[in-house]
């Protein structure tokens, strides 16, 4: 029986810049990441060509593929497997730390010879992966820095929505989500100001005693009585403006709204007292 023998030549699309040994950064790309799409673009196009031999076999269907026909679709197969093999033998090797068999010249020239059977990459949709997402809000809650800015900012509003937080400038989710998960502004702070029931009803002599108290307890409270007395009015209550101040947190006026002030930025009250889901909020953040 005769064998065929696989011997790659150099594809006549494979450019090298100048001489090989001289190529500048970029003019060969043959990172892990680059490999493993390659060998899954190949293993795609392998499925594609060995489904076609058994429905000819099986019903006679005819081969429909470019440049493969009944006659040659073996040749095909065993073309295609040889690139597989070695790629994904380089791959392995590379995974492992070690050098591959080859020299990067010659496995360049075998991703050409890939890419004249699969016509480039199949694109990022993987169906050899599954990706289990378990636990990811929870590492992002614990690692925020480590996503790009466009990527925290989708997870920030996501995060906003989720639990009902009442923010509309999308830089100010950003900030908020940032603040809740470092533990800025704590969760126990923001169950407080939703159960908080105010206390409208105080004498002019007990909010005078309870901004004393507030002075001696909180001293760097910037408040002075008439705009301790308005945030009473606005049902805020003592214990709650006392545990802003604990939290190194304050409030501050801008035009007729009251704010939370913290050291990245400065947020609504309101959006602190309308209906957040704070069981949510504690799933993700519990941990961090």
């Amino acid at each position: 029986m005769r064998k065929h023998s696989h011997h790659i030549e150099p594809d006549r699309h494979c450019n090298w810049c100048v001489s090989y040994e001289g190529v500048s950064a970029g003019c060969v790309d043959l990172s892990f990441n680059i490999l493993d799409q390659k060998v899954y673009d190949v293993l795609v196009k392998l499925s594609e060509l060995t489904t076609a031999k058994l429905k000819w076999l099986m019903y006679k269907y005819p081969v429909n593929i470019e440049r493969v026909t009944v006659a040659n679709l073996n040749l095909v197969i065993s073309e295609v497997s040889f690139i597989y093999n070695t790629l994904t033998s380089e791959l392995n090797a590379r995974l492992r730390g070690f050098k591959g068999c080859l020299s990067d010249k010659e496995l360049q020239t075998v991703v050409e010879k890939a890419n004249g059977w699969t016509g480039g990459s199949y694109g990022s949709f993987r169906r050899d992966y599954t990706v289990d997402s378990t636990g990811l809000d929870q590492w992002i809650a614990k690692n925020p820095k480590c996503l790009s800015y466009e990527a925290w900012n989708k997870w920030a509003s996501w995060m906003c929505d989720n639990i009902q937080l009442d923010v509309k400038i999308e830089q100010k989710k950003c900030d908020i989500v940032f603040d809740i998960v470092t533990r800025v502004i704590p969760c126990e702070l923001l169950a407080d100001f939703k159960i908080d029931k105010g206390n409208k009803g105080s004498s002019g002599d007990e909010c005078k005693m309870k901004f004393d108290m507030l002075l001696d307890t909180s001293p760097k409270c910037n408040l002075n009585l008439a705009l301790y007395k308005e945030l009473v009015a606005c049902d805020f209550s003592f214990s709650l403006i006392q545990k802003v101040y604990d939290c190194n947190l304050k409030f501050v006026k801008k035009k007729k709204e009251w704010e939370i002030q913290t050291p990245n930025g400065t947020y609504p009250a309101s959006a602190f007292t309308k209906g957040m889901d704070l069981d949510f909020l504690y799933s993700v953040v519990s941990d961090t």
